[in-house]
């Protein structure tokens, strides 16, 4: 898989370094998507239409599930600043029931008011899915302003980060399927959590990151899809340190 190249060459770039702490981290949550506007570009098909203000499923609980993992690398005064790779896993889905404004030209017709999507797009998804592999900045914290820092007790983390969008496309369109992996565009994000230290240098992180997408050229049945995707994110896990 992609990410297992880009791991690799982040585990090689440091592994020279004489490191103060690593962190590895697994986790679960859930996505909380807002709503795209969609524009679809068919050009073969007469298709050059926006969709509207399209709210997505996330279906966060169902197979396959949020997840996410995330390798760092700290150092500095106590091993306060970091750097991160972490790719997370989320998923959006659409509605064909959904009624929504559309505008532009639909088999060269043109379209200006309310249509239900699946009379045009039977299927629109990113199920396996809406895939970020971000490279973060990281910095711990105290948990108060006077507090003493210390990776052994609960502190606050705060993290950036960017990186591209792997994007798993899937359209359904005059019964045509079409799907597949593809780097779709450019994401970031801002995260805040909280670590609780467990023994023998396990510990629990709790997270809430906000992510952004701007995604671009989609493949879709006979054509390309573009559309933006942000959302707030709800994370729980556990982590070791090394």
């Amino acid at each position: 898989m992609k990410t297992t190249f880009f791991t690799a060459l982040f585990l090689c770039f440091f592994a020279g370094s004489s490191f103060a702490e690593w962190r590895l981290e697994l986790y679960g949550g859930v996505f909380f998507p807002g709503r795209s506007d969609i524009t679809v570009k068919r050009p073969l098909a007469g298709d050059n239409v926006t969709y509207r203000d399209l709210a997505w499923d996330d279906r966060s609980f169902e197979k396959p599930i949020y997840y996410g993992y995330r390798i760092g690398y700290f150092f500095g005064d106590q091993d306060r600043t970091g750097i991160e790779l972490e790719l997370v896993h989320a998923k959006i889905y659409s509605d064909p029931d959904s009624h929504l404004m559309a505008s532009g030209l639909i088999a060269n017709q043109p379209v200006d008011g309310l249509r239900r999507l699946g009379e045009h797009i039977q299927r629109f998804d990113l199920s396996h899915g809406h895939n970020l592999l971000m490279v973060n900045f990281v910095r711990k914290a105290a948990p108060w302003r006077e507090g003493t820092f210390s990776s052994t007790r609960p502190h606050l983390v705060f993290r950036a980060g960017i990186g591209p969008c792997i994007s798993h496309t899937e359209s359904l369109i005059e019964d045509r399927f079409k799907d597949g992996y593809e780097i779709g565009g450019l994401g970031v994000q801002a995260a805040a959590g909280v670590v609780m230290p467990l023994a023998n240098n396990f510990y629990l992180p709790f997270e809430y990151k906000y992510s952004y997408s701007w995604l671009r050229d989609l493949d879709i049945v006979q054509g390309k899809a573009d559309m933006n995707v942000g959302g707030s994110h709800l994370a729980f896990g556990a982590g070791v340190r090394f």
